[in-house]
């Protein structure tokens, strides 16, 4: 298998889908892009790869307008929309670049507005995403608690049972010998 390093400042990735994710996470879209590209190159049908590609350019994108340079982030939001065609937050983000970069052109006074209108957008999108994934791993966790919580009552229930078995078939053994012992004094009496 084909391997492809990046040296960082402080992590050293050696190339696999872990890693590219791990990139995105830390907000390292170029090297995910270049990692990702380098995936592709050993299997063009690698759907996670195409993922974290797409991802990276969402992320230079969004970095791209940060910088100010609009045009280039809406060449790279176009190319991720090719890619995720039906993801109509992307479409809108697009159309919203589209016309802060048409109002750069014409210089408006008010271009400042959509820039900011623009900045609130992408806060107020990565501020919902963020959500979602904390509700997911705050779900996740519950989940992992209540499993951990029913194997823990399931075991200490097994216990409980055990020690109940044992204790009724000491009563009954005790029952048994003195049904037993009752017996031979009866018989021993008749004799």
């Amino acid at each position: 298998m084909f391997s492809f390093e990046i040296f960082s400042e402080d992590q050293t990735f050696s190339g696999g889908h872990e890693d590219a994710k791990k990139l995105l996470e830390e907000k390292r879209y170029l090297e995910a892009e270049k990692l990702a590209i380098s995936l592709l190159t050993n299997n063009p049908s690698d759907v996670n790869a195409e993922y974290i590609l797409t991802s990276a350019w969402v992320g230079l994108g969004r970095e791209e307008v940060k910088k100010g340079n609009v045009d280039k982030a809406i060449e790279l939001l176009k190319k991720a929309s090719l890619k995720w065609p039906f993801d109509q937050d992307l479409k809108k983000e697009i159309e919203l670049l589209g016309s802060i970069s048409f109002k750069k052109n014409v210089s408006s006074p008010s271009s400042h507005i959509y820039d900011k209108n623009y900045a609130m957008f992408i806060l107020v999108k990565e501020t919902y995403d963020s959500i979602q994934e904390l509700k997911l791993e705050i779900h996740s966790l519950a989940n992992n608690k209540e499993s951990d919580y029913y194997r823990q009552e399931l075991a200490s229930s097994s216990r409980r049972e055990i020690i109940y078995v044992i204790i009724i078939s000491a009563i009954t053994l005790v029952s048994l010998l003195n049904i037993f012992a009752f017996y031979f004094l009866i018989q021993k009496k008749k004799q």
